[in-house]
């Protein structure tokens, strides 16, 4: 009994998320056609997948959608050069994206300039790092090749 009152009470607090989910994604579309933004980024549940395709659609919106875990995609949408932009980088997860590419997906999607260069100076300096560590380990490993000898 308990069991079943559980999951119900999920499936109620899930689909409660995905109406905030939609409502917020209705407000993005609201500020992309008012001019406020020209690329948007959601990370939406999977299961609204159609209702959300439909409404761009019906807009004519340009968007790309990326899945990036079992139950959650990204929705990139906006102007179509903006779209285009995000196809071309073609990187379903922005885990891989590179540092620069990072830098040009955060300004278009309107983050703070400033912020964005701290970040790619960051994003730079460790894997700056992570080569000079690799390069101290291949060292290492030269000269115990060499003593062994």
């Amino acid at each position: 009994m308990r069991k079943q009152f559980l999951i119900k009470r999920e499936k109620k607090m899930d689909k409660g998320r995905r109406g905030v989910q939609m409502g917020i994604f209705i407000h993005h579309i609201y500020e992309y056609k008012k001019g406020l933004r020209k690329l948007i980024l959601c990370a939406m549940n999977k299961s609204l997948k159609e209702n959300v395709e439909a409404k761009l659609k019906r807009e004519g919106i340009d968007f790309i959608i990326y899945p990036i875990r079992e139950n959650i995609m990204n929705v990139f949408f906006g102007d179509e050069l903006c779209v285009r932009m995000v196809k071309t980088i073609n990187k379903e997860c922005l885990r891989d994206y590179t540092a620069e590419e990072d830098f040009i997906l955060g300004t278009m999607l309107g983050y703070d300039m400033v912020k964005q260069c701290e970040r790619y100076i960051r994003f730079k300096e460790k894997k700056s790092d992570a080569i000079k560590l690799e390069s101290e380990k291949v060292y290492i490993i030269k000269l115990k090749r060499k003593r062994k000898t």
